[in-house]
């Protein structure tokens, strides 16, 4: 019993575990202080004052702005999936430490979520990267970064990178991990009754 279960587990592990990637973005492969040569890529739509420069506690490029504006700096085209889920990473760093550095993301299925209300309060400012994930259901949908002009007249302190898109979900390794202990101990109760 146990050597039939076991291709299933694999097969069911790697099926889960491979979502298709729709969108990725590091900003490495882009001139530092060049503002057009984000728009020039096929990732991004328009940019009003989206700036790649250098992460100021890693050292690799990533998104800070050079102004403020309201409603959107840079936009991604549509991205569409075949499993109609999407699930969002990316990386923010505010570095004001206020709580108020005024980045922002949006994707077009929930909308907005930043540092600042009304919006709801997701991303943290505290000097370090922090990791986010969305998980989001839909046929399409677009992104947004921004330093909003709302948060105040200061710029250049919120910091986006390392913007992943993927079709579909994928479980938690815990929950992969309890799959199979499960298929492990029905494989061995088989076997003792046996």
């Amino acid at each position: 019993m146990l050597k039939k279960l076991l291709p299933l587990l694999l097969l069911f592990t790697g099926f889960q575990a491979n979502a298709a990637i729709l969108f990725t973005e590091d900003f490495e492969p882009y001139s530092l202080d060049s503002t057009p040569s984000l728009t020039s890529s096929s990732n991004w739509d328009s940019n009003v004052n989206g700036i790649v420069k250098n992460d100021p506690i890693g050292g690799d490029k990533a998104l800070t702005f050079n102004g403020v504006a309201g409603g959107v700096d840079l936009r991604s085209p549509h991205i569409y999936s075949s499993t109609g889920i999407f699930n969002i990473s990316f990386d923010y760093l505010g570095t004001c430490n206020t709580g108020n550095c005024g980045g922002f993301f949006y994707n077009s299925l929930t909308g907005w979520v930043g540092t600042t209300t009304p919006y709801p309060d997701l991303l943290v400012d505290d000097g370090t990267w922090n990791t986010y994930n969305v998980t989001v259901s839909g046929s399409s949908v677009s992104l947004l970064f921004e330093d909003w002009n709302g948060s105040g007249p200061s710029y250049g302190n919120a910091w986006f990178d390392n913007i992943l898109v993927t079709d579909g979900t994928v479980p938690e390794p815990s929950i992969i991990a309890l799959f199979g202990l499960g298929l492990v101990g029905i494989g061995f109760a088989r076997r003792r009754r046996s």
